[in-house]
């Protein structure tokens, strides 16, 4: 979306903050299209050439900006010079914290991704392990990055559980082990630039809506499904914050869910998240079911995981086969619940329990099909963003907070 910035000769008016609007609304154009002309800007914000002439040259004076060619456009003599966003004029951290590990990355202003860190977080729970455990990678990328490319200009965290992001805040998270968690000023003691911290939800939402198939679409739901199961919705272009408690994976989909979680009531995430694909195996296992999964865990039944349920289905091993079967016929009542109730009919999939191939989304289709009121509304496709999607997410949380810092004051290399 671009500002329709007027130009004002409003006396009194404070000119740095004309200026601001001014750099932010070409900022916007550039940040938002493939390079174009400064008369093509000026028609989008409304600004005029010589306005658009002189902001344009200040930003690429302050490197911001860079010419990366020129083009004919009608009847012109004169080739058009083409403007874009300099990648090298800064850069930011796009950081996921998450049960299973933490990796931070190093994102270009152009969104590209470059180098990374990432450490494990087995065995790794509670406020002080948890902050060590962040501040250590994120001491480690910009050690990494900073000869080569400065300070960055901001940090953006995406973190598992529930996030109080005005506050930078994780208000609760089971998967690590935290409450009332300052993650914000954890990560301010090691860099202070400004922060952005959202959910492992909405971050990747997000850039599923900026960088994926979502793109393309002004609607849609991003389902995670991995060790747990969450949902994101863009309704009309906009990534929606919901209550803390609107929980995709708490649906009741059926009477009973895993003994051993949630009171065995039968939760959507219970029933078809990784984990709960893996306690079913692990109770069949138990039981005595002849299954190829024995074969692959010879440690025993607590080693099986959702990956080696489907390596077994691969395999075409009946239990795995009817365990990947059963999670996908729950998932598809889960989807078509959202499909109904908010008028949803596009879904993109993520995390490692889609990756299991058909065994996965061979029944899930079925299962929409079966219970889908409206035949062949609801369309389901995989991420493209796969493992990045919550560190991309982090990274345009941290671009924002990027260009408010060009905006409000040029320098690109605080």
């Amino acid at each position: 979306m671009y500002m329709n910035t007027k130009e004002t000769t409003t006396r009194g008016l404070d000119a740095s903050v004309i200026r601001r609007s001014n750099r932010k609304a070409v900022l916007d154009v550039l940040r938002s299209r493939e390079p174009v002309g400064r008369r093509e800007i000026a028609e989008l914000t409304r600004l005029s050439v010589p306005t658009i002439s002189r902001v344009t040259a200040e930003l690429a004076e302050q490197s911001i900006i860079r010419e990366v060619g020129s083009v004919n456009i009608g009847k012109a003599k004169r080739k058009t010079a083409l403007l874009d966003i300099n990648p090298e004029a800064g850069w930011v951290v796009g950081m996921e914290v998450g049960g299973a590990h933490i990796r931070a990355t190093a994102i270009d202003l152009k969104g590209e991704l470059h180098e990374s860190v990432e450490s494990s977080m087995e065995n790794v729970r509670g406020e002080e392990p948890v902050a060590e455990a962040i501040q250590s990678v994120l001491k480690k990328i910009i050690t990494t990055c900073e000869p080569m490319r400065g300070r960055p200009l901001s940090i953006g965290v995406s973190s598992a559980g529930v996030v109080d992001s005005g506050a930078g805040i994780v208000t609760l998270s089971f998967n690590l082990q935290v409450q009332n968690f300052h993650v914000a000023k954890i990560v301010r003691d090691v860099c202070d630039v400004p922060v952005a911290v959202d959910n492992n939800i909405t971050a990747p939402t997000l850039a599923e809506a900026r960088l994926g198939h979502g793109r393309h679409h002004s609607s849609f739901a991003y389902l995670s499904i991995g060790m747990g199961i969450g949902a994101g919705y863009v309704l009309d272009g906009q990534v929606q914050h919901l209550s803390p408690h609107a929980e995709f994976g708490l649906m009741v989909v059926a009477p009973e869910g895993d003994p051993e979680r949630f009171g065995g009531r039968g939760y959507l995430e219970s029933l078809a998240s990784g984990r709960g694909i893996a306690a079913s195996a692990r109770r069949a296992m138990e039981s005595g079911e002849k299954t190829l999964i024995s074969d692959l865990t010879p440690e025993g039944p607590a080693s099986v995981t959702a990956k080696i349920v489907a390596q077994a289905a691969r395999q075409n091993d009946e239990l795995a086969l009817k365990i990947m079967a059963r999670a996908a016929e729950y998932l598809g009542i889960g989807i078509v619940n959202i499909a109904h109730t908010l008028g949803l009919t596009t879904f993109f999939i993520n995390g490692g329990v889609p990756r299991s191939g058909e065994p996965f989304w061979k029944p899930l289709r079925e299962s929409i099909e079966r219970h889908e009121y409206w035949p062949g509304e609801i369309q389901l496709e995989e991420s493209l963003l796969s493992d990045d999607a919550a560190v991309i997410g982090a990274g345009l949380l941290g671009l924002e907070k990027a260009f408010e810092r060009l905006v409000a004051n040029g320098d690109s290399n605080p």
